[in-house]
């Protein structure tokens, strides 16, 4: 598995979190999704709005 960003690889032992790909602010401020009267939370939450990050 690899860091989203920098492309480094992630080891089991790394310390890591899932990050949004696109915020949750930027999802919820979205006129089309408002408009399509879509649930903001399941957007943000997909798999492929999250991905792993490695942390510093």
């Amino acid at each position: 598995m690899y860091d989203y960003i920098t492309g480094k690889i992630i080891k089991p032992e790394d310390n890591t979190q899932l990050d949004h790909v696109v915020s949750a602010k930027e999802i919820h401020e979205d006129r089309a999704r408002i408009l399509a009267n879509a649930d903001g939370v399941s957007l943000a939450n997909t798999p492929q709005n999250l991905k792993k990050r490695m942390l510093r």
